[in-house]
């Protein structure tokens, strides 16, 4: 009987830590479905002539057949990057499909009119069994580097404010 009693709480742990959200893990790491883990994601630059934008979550040429429906923004805010002097961060929440689902962000570089795109989507999984709304809230994209004067920032199609670099 103790073996028993032994046996089915190790299988019971084990399945707590199985379907328990994902702890941080070292960059560059991904699920099983090739997606970098939204725990530590990997950084990545856009660069152009006129700055040097980034976004943890950005789009690889491989995500093209996965990208979904743009993230369901339910809020947006600008805020001034805390480690980098001279940028601004692209704050969002919403939610996406599922927890299998993650985020890709792809920065467009400023227009003639200083209009800044930042379109954030939804990457499908390749299987999923959880079917809940998965919240997230952070930074999509730091932007900076880029000649002085007032931007306007665009997510996913709709105003997210203006920033003036100097």
């Amino acid at each position: 009987m103790r073996n028993v009693t032994l046996w089915i709480t190790i299988i019971f742990t084990l399945l707590i830590a199985a379907c328990s959200p994902a702890a941080a893990t070292p960059a560059g790491k991904t699920d099983a479905n090739g997606y970098p883990l939204q725990a530590a994601p990997t950084t990545s630059a856009v660069n152009s002539a006129q700055g040097a934008s980034t976004s943890a979550y950005p789009v690889n040429a491989t995500d093209a057949d996965k990208l979904s429906d743009p993230f369901a923004v339910t809020k947006m805010e600008l805020r001034p990057n805390a480690e980098t002097a001279g940028y601004t961060d692209v704050w969002a929440s919403g939610s996406m499909p599922s927890e299998c689902h993650r985020l890709a962000v792809k920065i467009t570089p400023p227009t003639k009119d200083n209009q800044i795109a930042v379109d954030v989507f939804v990457l499908k999984p390749t299987e999923c069994s959880s079917t809940a709304a998965f919240p997230f809230e952070g930074v999509v994209a730091s932007l900076g580097g880029y000649p002085a004067g007032k931007y306007t920032v665009m997510l996913n199609g709709k105003s997210a404010g203006e920033v003036n670099f100097k």
